[in-house]
């Protein structure tokens, strides 16, 4: 505490999370909140009128959204397994799964290194489970009830009379900012999250967005007004897990309001303009710098909690 209380001030991301919660616990009392945001040069690009072709969806398809890491922890297949209840009443849909393969020190992470990380993330029995279920699978053994994102993709593309599709892919950025500016929604189901740049991301591309409560994402929906909560319950662990059938109801209330969608959109675009984007923020940390400098002489310690 003692040392904290050194800092000129600690930059915090979120109005109410366990860091800055921490700081006022213990009277620390020099917090400064920066909110994250989102670039604003690279989403005002013209949307592709190729995109959705390449996705294998028309001007009717509704496009749903999620990017995130593949670590397991993403939401990818809490929105997978409800994607596969959602009714859309006959409408086309697609759901794009975006997310790289998790890295270490640059390089991909080692057998070993992702057994410690599972370790860590969900204890021993999680683990071995995994690791079970893993070796039976490629050792083309099919478990009844093993859920994989790759094991509900397939189901659900496989289906003859489904008029869903799911792709999982990992993006260039380029790509990845198209797929921002057509999807209908952009849905973040994480487990665990600080401030989830990616929502500012959505905003950024006038994209309304569904998020469970993870991280500080009630704040970001009060301060854009670009999106909604789904309701989801959180373990004693501190994860976010949302019941997919829960997740699929309010996408089913969203995708049928096309009004609301665009209100969303806008709102939250428009916050991205005014505030939430890095030009933006950039501007409040050199006021925080020229705050701290005014008295040449003072020594300047200066944290920050990213």
């Amino acid at each position: 505490f003692d040392i904290l209380k050194q800092f000129d001030k600690a930059i915090y991301h979120a109005e109410n999370y366990r860091d800055i919660n921490f700081s006022k616990q213990h009277n620390i009392n020099n917090e400064l909140i920066i909110p994250n945001a989102a670039d604003s040069d690279e989403f005002s690009v013209d949307r592709s009128q190729t995109f959705r072709n390449s996705v294998s969806a028309d001007d009717s398809t509704f496009i749903i959204l999620t990017v995130g890491t593949l670590t397991g922890s993403k939401g990818h297949l809490e929105l997978v397994k409800a994607y596969a209840e959602l009714n859309l009443e006959g409408r086309k849909s697609v759901l794009i799964l975006n997310g790289n393969q998790p890295e270490f020190s640059g390089q991909n992470s080692s057998k070993l290194k992702k057994v410690i990380s599972l370790l860590k993330t969900y204890g021993l029995f999680f683990t071995i489970k995994h690791i079970v279920k893993s070796i039976l699978i490629r050792c083309n053994f099919h478990i009844g009830k093993a859920e994989t994102i790759s094991s509900w993709s397939l189901k659900i593309n496989k289906s003859q009379a489904s008029d869903k599709k799911v792709i999982v892919v990992d993006m260039p950025r380029d790509e990845l900012i198209q797929a921002y500016l057509n999807a209908d929604l952009f849905v973040f189901a994480s487990n665990i999250e600080y401030s989830p740049l990616v929502l500012f991301e959505a905003c950024a591309a006038g994209g309304p967005f569904l998020t469970v409560p993870v991280g500080n994402s009630k704040e970001i929906v009060k301060w854009t007004g670009g999106g909604e909560i789904c309701e989801a319950s959180v373990d004693v662990q501190g994860f976010t897990r949302v019941a997919p059938s829960v997740l699929a109801k309010r996408i089913e209330e969203m995708a049928a309001s096309p009004d609301k969608l665009d209100n969303l959109g806008k709102k939250g675009q428009e916050m991205s303009k005014k505030r939430f984007n890095w030009d933006s923020i950039a501007g409040e940390y050199e006021q925080l710098f020229l705050e701290l400098i005014k008295d040449k002489d003072a020594e300047i310690n200066l944290i920050s909690y990213i």
